[in-house]
């Protein structure tokens, strides 16, 4: 609740900042293309789960921006030092960004949907014959979730046609049910959980 409460006050700290007003005689570059690392953590797993990635951004002037992004995290994923349960996730995320330029940073805030597909398990799981069954069992068969991030970050702009990328995030994820999550509650349908998701990148302008 803590790390979606921050980054919420980002969101909004950034969508009540205005535009500089000096603008410069150069045409701003419309696109971004940037490679990325990217990280989860989770009370329904273990650890962090590390991925990388790419994203694409439509600098649409003022500001509003487009972006895209797709994540590959190629680790397998356990719960609980148990058997893993999902050979690999692919995150495709779609959504807008505001903030303004000034000077050579950009700060905004971010909204992105999308989804998680996670892998089947690379092996035998021993799952509990009960009901509803454990999240990590519901995933094992390979399960695309929908999600949900916001958050912000900064863009860095050391050059006309270079830019660094700092990103912070709540990332809602909209976990399958009947199922019983990591701390042992039982769900009867579909529910939610917040998960802190981060992301440093570098990329070309033009």
């Amino acid at each position: 609740m803590r790390r979606a409460t921050l980054t919420l006050a980002i969101a909004c700290f950034v969508l009540s900042l205005k535009p500089a007003a000096a603008q410069t005689s150069q045409p701003q570059p419309r696109f971004e293309v940037i490679g990325q690392f990217t990280g989860v953590t989770s009370s329904e797993f273990d650890g962090a789960d590390l991925g990388v990635g790419g994203l694409v951004a439509w600098r649409r002037g003022g500001l509003l921006d487009l972006e895209a992004e797709t994540n590959v995290y190629p680790a397998n994923l356990r719960a609980k030092h148990g058997s893993p349960y999902s050979r690999g996730r692919l995150e495709g995320l779609i959504g807008v960004t505001v903030g303004p330029v000034r000077g050579r940073m950009r700060p905004f805030g971010t909204f992105r949907t999308g989804f998680v597909k996670f892998g089947s398990a690379p092996g035998p799981l021993a799952c509990p014959a009960i009901f509803p069954p454990i999240l990590p069992c519901s995933l094992a068969k390979g399960e695309a979730v929908v999600t949900v991030i916001v958050g912000g970050g900064m863009e860095l702009l050391p050059t006309p046609h270079a830019v660094l990328r700092f990103d912070l995030g709540d990332r809602l994820m909209d976990y399958p049910g009947p199922a019983i999550d990591a701390n042992g509650e039982a769900h009867n349908m579909a529910f939610y959980k917040n998960e802190f998701r981060f992301s440093v990148g570098a990329g070309v302008r033009f």
